[in-house]
């Protein structure tokens, strides 16, 4: 019997190799496109603005080849997660007694600086010119130093392990648990949600900038835009969702 040369033996084998790891990948007929939105509920009571967010996953898939991925990390998994999100924050909104729903925590964080034990990466992308809620140079929420950070407890003490792809808020369900009382009623401003291996989106929930509930408080940077045009045609709840 006539012996298969070397180099061919060695060729046969490296293409079965090669064929090996091609039948690993998948051509994923479908890709994910992130969504979230933030309904805002807030009403006086106690002399103060009770205010209540209720935040939702509202991502969805269009069907169209996202190309050849790892067969383990494919088109089976959970989809985008949803693990922290932000607002602008105000010292002087007169925000107090904020809440958080089970599982997720808060913290007051000072934009361009990280705070890697809650997850926070210093932006607000509501502040970039290439945001769709981005308001201006002038805007109090483009010059605000500050935002309030809601995040998930289980992704943000295992920052860098191995977190669970089920951490957060999931594709297609809500979360309620978010709140706080202010001085102030509600107007418009932006918001941003953070993903798992997804990039940063922004929206409009309500937000203490409105009328002040008493005259004691210090005005904010808007109130003098708003006191130009009149507090009724100003005390705006815009609720939208951010698809791009």
């Amino acid at each position: 019997m006539k012996k298969i040369p070397l180099f061919i033996a060695v060729g046969i084998m490296m293409i079965f190799l090669l064929s090996s790891q091609a039948s690993a990948v998948v051509q994923c007929p479908y890709v994910w496109k992130p969504s979230s939105s933030v309904a805002t509920s807030s009403q006086i009571a106690n002399g103060s603005w009770q205010y209540s967010y209720n935040l939702t996953n509202s991502s969805f898939t269009y069907y169209e080849s996202a190309g050849p991925i790892p067969e383990e990390s494919g088109c089976e998994g959970p989809g985008p997660v949803i693990v922290d999100w932000e607002i602008p924050y105000f010292a002087n909104a007169g925000i107090t007694s904020i809440t958080s729903p089970a599982g997720w925590d808060y913290a007051i964080e000072t934009i361009g600086t990280e705070n890697q034990s809650t997850g926070w990466w210093g932006e607000a992308a509501w502040q970039d010119q290439s945001d769709p809620m981005y308001q201006g140079p002038n805007s109090p929420f483009t010059t605000v130093t500050q935002v309030l950070h809601w995040y998930n407890t289980e992704w943000a003490n295992n920052l860098g392990g191995e977190t669970s792809l089920y951490a957060g808020l999931g594709v297609g369900n809500s979360l309620s648990g978010f709140g706080f009382t202010a001085g102030y009623s509600s107007t418009n401003a932006p918001y941003q949600s953070s993903w798992l291996n997804e990039p940063i989106l922004s929206g409009d929930p309500g937000y203490p900038m409105g009328v002040p509930v008493n005259s004691t408080l210090v005005p904010l940077p808007a109130t003098a835009l708003l006191l130009g045009t009149g507090f009724a045609g100003l005390i705006v709840l815009r609720r939208r969702q951010n698809k791009k």
